[in-house]
């Protein structure tokens, strides 16, 4: 990574031509509801067919990016989500989290536990991987609680992206870490104290702005 090689920059048309496929996708997203899913699930594809017919990007380029580890590991986590929920496995997960928690939690001791393992699980698993894993239990455990169910996967979706303190949270970090040859128990006493910080600052603003409860 650190022998870095003279590309080009990428022409005009092309630069626009990304932009547009981008606004594409997320205008896409945003009429989610009046499309439908089926529909928006294909636009990111067409959107990078598109790409490849105006050679914008290259095959064997787009080929390495959607075989690398990291799509297979979060296509593979939301497989396992919607097994969870389709199978009834999410539920009985929920109820016995909600045994753990004990018979009507604090939503601030809910909001603590569920903001505190997303945080350590990012940070070692993926961020992506987490939510994918974490947001239907999240789900089932407050929807047998009786809790606010956005709420509580919130906590979960916040939380999953402090993935800053290990270099196996993200392909971020790992950039990070890999270019800076950073060693992450150094970096320890600065990510550490920033985790805890942000972790506060999620629980107290989730407990006032969303309540667990409300």
């Amino acid at each position: 990574m650190k022998d870095v090689k003279d590309t080009a920059p990428i022409s005009k048309k092309d630069e626009y031509m990304i932009f547009g496929v981008f606004a594409v996708i997320m205008l896409g997203f945003m009429f989610t509801n009046q499309l439908g899913s089926d529909i928006t699930n294909v636009i990111p594809s067409a959107g990078l067919l598109v790409l490849i017919v105006f050679k914008v990007l290259e095959i064997p380029e787009v080929m390495k990016t959607l075989t690398c580890d990291m799509v297979w590991m979060v296509a593979g986590m939301s497989v396992v989500s919607t097994a969870l929920s389709k199978t009834g496995v999410g539920e009985l997960i929920g109820q016995t989290v909600l045994n753990i928690l004990g018979g009507h939690p604090s939503g601030l001791f809910v909001s603590i536990v569920f903001c505190v393992a997303c945080a350590l699980m990012t940070n070692f698993m993926s961020n992506m991987g987490t939510m994918a894993l974490m947001s239907p239990i999240a789900a089932s455990t407050a929807l047998a609680g009786g809790m606010n169910v956005k709420a509580v996967v919130l906590c979960c979706c916040v939380s999953a992206w402090l993935a800053f303190v290990m270099p196996t949270g993200c392909s971020g970090t790992m950039m990070a870490f890999g270019i800076g040859n950073q060693n992450p128990l150094k970096t320890l006493r600065f990510t550490l104290p920033l985790l805890v910080l942000t972790l506060i600052a999620l629980i107290i603003g989730i407990n006032i702005f969303f309540p667990i409860y409300g």
